[in-house]
């Protein structure tokens, strides 16, 4: 035996079941200091709303958006809903008459 503890054989000090153990932790460890790339922030491009439109535009300060998603399909019984909230949207929203001529941009 060496003077760190081990075997010299080269072999973990650290037993077989114990080191399938920690392996989902070393990974969430792992995938937890992943983070997504910035989101990049443009303005919307100036768009000009059809003749005879109604025309809003968003107040990013009072606007927020939720979606609620269901789990669906063979394993839906094993999943759940989850709940994606966006806050200060911008964007400009017109309806036309003709709804197909209508348009939102967030």
């Amino acid at each position: 035996m060496s003077g760190t503890g081990r075997a010299r054989s080269g072999r973990s000090a650290i037993p077989a079941p114990l080191q399938l153990q920690l392996l989902p932790l070393l990974l969430l460890a792992a995938l937890s200091a992943c983070r997504s790339p910035p989101v990049s922030r443009r303005p919307a491009a100036a768009t000009t709303a059809p003749a005879g439109a109604l025309y809003w535009t968003i107040d990013p300060t009072a606007s927020h958006i939720w979606l609620q998603l269901h789990a669906d399909g063979a394993l839906a019984r094993l999943g759940h809903a989850h709940v994606i909230v966006a806050q200060q949207l911008q964007g400009q929203v017109w309806l036309h008459p003709q709804l197909e001529r209508s348009q939102v941009e967030l």
